[in-house]
């Protein structure tokens, strides 16, 4: 029989009517959903090597098997030669020792994605289990020296865990929020012994480029090395739907103890499909999960519906992440310009008054460009200098409704090559 005609995108169920054409012998198909975490990565490695007709897993042999779509291997635009195939599609036959086995079908879905959706030949839950158990147990790439947060759409992030960041925080602010992550993952038999639920939750509040990000990289470092807790996130998008959601605190409670990380909180309500009901419903239905620290950013904490910021139940602790004063900025320049005199780093760091951290970073950036032009292996105090007063042009620009500053900037694109 010819099968059906297609356009090369399935939903499961056309790709199952596909394969009743292809495989009439095989009385069910099972649909099987990976968006990402563990198994989703590596369910989509199984076949996305150069192309090969069989391999092994553990005690697991599977073996391409011919159909109606041409056998093709996936290369995902990266020069990195550990991570240039990005997924596999096509039919192939698993085997275990013992001599159970079944198909397993890959294939694009009727949004162009490939490796988020698969069809197995069987029903038996058991055999999908110890199957998937086998492939994340060669695939899975965590490792101590890398952190990865599980995007459930868009693609996952790693940390490495090797390269630590400096980051300047008021009256020890860091090491309480560290602290109190340490608290939470090593104190579960404290929140049983007290009854309370074994939950968290953290809200990060300011301007952007104060941090908020930087130590939400630093829980998913710590979280990951000392307490092997999975990171989980998602993509604030107008698409984004409840389902998509509530998809993420699935996973999050499935892999805890995690860590479930959303940025731009006040966003959700206003920009997505979803709606304040059910994101609310969602966060009370955290109180009975284990092991799940919920961690929230917010740029406009004046936008944020108070039900969640003035209820413990949902955000147990606030953290604000002001503009860094005097003395902050005075720390980070000493710490990136220890071979300046303190005399000058005080008055640049009067001079920067109301610079957020990403302006300060900035700064770096711009006197390290100097220092290049001018031939200079080192960064100069005419360096720091001239730096400060090229961004001190734009920031004030900026303030006055962003209007462009009446002289053309020496450095970035405005650069001359004389």
């Amino acid at each position: 029989m010819q099968a059906t005609q297609h356009n090369g995108l399935f939903s499961p169920i056309s790709a199952a009517q596909f394969l009743r054409e292809e495989f009439p012998e095989v009385p069910v198909w099972t649909a099987l959903r990976f968006r990402s975490g563990p198994e989703g990565v590596a369910m989509s490695r199984i076949a996305s090597g150069r192309y090969e007709a069989s391999g092994r897993i553990g005690s697991w042999t599977w073996t391409r098997i011919p159909c109606n779509l041409p056998p093709i291997v996936l290369f995902n635009g990266e020069l990195d030669n550990q991570s240039q195939y990005g997924g596999w599609l096509g039919m192939i036959r698993v085997t275990h020792a013992d001599g159970r086995s079944f198909m397993l079908f890959s294939y694009y879905n009727n949004e162009g994605k490939v490796c988020h959706h698969y069809l197995a030949s069987t029903d038996d839950w058991r055999l999908l289990r110890t199957f998937l158990k086998a492939v994340v147990a060669k695939f899975d790439r965590r490792s101590p020296n890398v952190a990865s947060i599980y995007m459930m759409n868009a693609q996952d992030i790693d940390i490495d865990c090797r390269k630590e960041e400096t980051i300047f925080l008021q009256d020890n602010m860091a090491d309480d929020i560290l602290g109190q992550v340490d608290a939470f993952f090593a104190g579960r038999k404290m929140f049983e012994r007290l009854g309370a639920p074994y939950r968290r939750g953290f809200l990060f509040a300011g301007d952007p480029g104060n941090g908020k990000t930087m130590m939400i990289r630093k829980i998913v470092r710590r979280a990951h090395q000392k307490y092997k807790a999975y990171a989980i996130s998602l993509s604030i998008t107008n698409d984004l739907t409840h389902q998509m959601l509530q998809t993420m605190f699935d996973m999050a409670q499935a892999k805890a103890p995690s860590v479930l990380l959303i940025e731009d909180l006040e966003s959700i309500m206003v920009e997505t499909q979803v709606t304040r009901s059910a994101f609310l419903g969602m966060l009370d239905g955290m109180s009975s999960s284990d092991g799940i620290l919920v961690v929230c950013t917010t740029n406009n904490p004046e936008k944020i519906d108070p039900a969640l910021a003035h209820r413990p139940s949902r955000f147990d602790r606030v953290w604000t992440f002001p503009v860094p004063d005097a003395a902050l900025r005075f720390a980070y320049l000493k710490h990136y310009y220890p071979q300046m005199p303190e005399s000058l780093l005080e008055r640049v760091s009067r001079k920067t008054a109301n610079w957020s951290f990403a302006y300060l970073n900035e700064l770096r950036t711009t006197t390290a460009i100097l220092a290049i032009r001018d031939g200079s292996d080192t960064v100069t105090e005419p360096h720091l200098q001239k730096g400060q007063a090229l961004l001190g042009e734009q920031f004030d620009a900026g303030i006055k409704n962003h209007a462009v500053p009446a002289s053309p900037s020496n450095v970035g694109f405005n650069a001359s090559c004389g």
